[in-house]
């Protein structure tokens, strides 16, 4: 039988982010077929860290529950996003599972994460996402930039296009 010689001496171990607000990427989103009849699909959204300093590229998972208890958060975050949730339909490529409808690859955002203790070791959780122009806590409405984020929000709003 073959075998396939693996070296971890180079595996370096990340330490989770502190908790706080991170400017990241939508790297890409994934539909995920239940694995029983008893559960329900779910949406794999990656994250890359785009701002400057010690976390930049660094990658961040949040999962969005299809779940009726849990549709809550993810229409939170989309609509944080400036999607709009009226009559949504999530439109995946079947051999890649890759959510092509809402197009949010690319997209920039604002992602507060936090801690939360997973299997013995300290792990990052993402809490939300929001515009990256959204006012930040101590902010005023209104005295923040407009970002592309934003500007794609308006436009898709603006031509009454709807995600379906």
């Amino acid at each position: 039988m073959p075998k396939v010689p693996v070296d971890f001496s180079e595996v370096q171990d990340f330490e989770p982010l502190e908790k706080g607000e991170y400017a990241c990427m939508i790297e890409e989103i994934i539909y995920v077929e239940p694995q029983s009849e008893d559960k329900y699909p779910y949406l794999n959204v990656t994250l890359t860290v785009t701002e400057d300093g010690e976390y930049q590229n660094r990658k961040l998972w949040k999962v969005w529950s299809l779940s009726p208890k849990a549709l809550f958060r993810m229409k939170q975050d989309l609509e944080n996003l400036g999607v709009d949730v009226d009559d949504l339909e999530i439109d995946y490529d079947e051999d890649t599972m890759k959510v092509m409808e809402p197009d949010l690859d690319g997209y920039p955002c604002m992602v507060a994460v936090s801690q939360r203790p997973y299997e013995g070791r300290m792990t990052n959780q993402v809490d939300t996402l929001t515009a990256i122009d959204s006012p930040r806590v101590g902010e005023k409405k209104g005295t923040e930039k407009k970002s592309p984020a934003a500007k794609k929000a308006a436009a898709k709003k603006g031509s009454g296009k709807k995600f379906r």
